[in-house]
């Protein structure tokens, strides 16, 4: 892919080169020419797409906070808990129905409806609410959010890694 990001950039002068993962994105900038191509992950392009803030962006700090609002409990990274708790899943089962562009009641089925139907019904909704009640946006939202930014225009894109892509990623990509 690096090969192939040096020869188009030849040929348009400016390239884009999109990878998922945040190591695959520094590997492919530290061998590429920085003044014709740029390596970035989705999220990266998305967040600076967006024009979102570290301070908006959910994180185990605000799941907690959220946790707290509805009663549903997550893992607490301050006090080193890492043991999933019934949010965490619940997170867990969202975020793979976004990223697959299906229902969420479907990932719910999915993994063998985890905790109480009512909770997760309770959860799906309360989430959505919160993230808009106090501005945040997660990871799956930039994805969704960044086809209809505005963003820096790129005669050739590659993606690195495509066959691992989500639904909710090739969209976005």
């Amino acid at each position: 892919l690096v090969d192939i990001a040096e020869e188009e950039s030849k040929r348009v002068n400016k390239v884009l080169m999109l990878s998922y993962t945040k190591a695959a994105a520094e590997e492919g900038a530290s061998r590429v020419n920085p003044d014709r191509v740029k390596a970035s992950t989705i999220h990266s392009l998305a967040y600076n797409a967006l024009g979102v803030t570290r301070a908006s962006i959910v994180d185990g700090k605000k799941l907690a906070e959220f946790g707290e609002i509805c009663g549903i409990p997550f893992a607490s990274m301050n006090t080193g808990d890492f043991e999933l708790q019934e949010g965490d899943e619940y997170a867990s089962v969202l975020q793979f129905a976004r990223n697959r562009l299906i229902d969420p009641w479907e990932a719910y089925e999915y993994f063998g409806n985890p905790g109480q139907h009512d909770r997760f019904k309770m959860f799906i909704d309360a989430y959505p609410q919160w993230k808009s009640t106090y501005g945040y946006i997660d990871f799956d939202d930039m994805l969704e959010r960044l086809p209809k930014a505005t963003c820096p225009a790129y005669p050739v894109v590659l993606l690195d890694e495509g066959q691992d892509c989500s639904p909710l990623q090739w969209r976005a990509f």
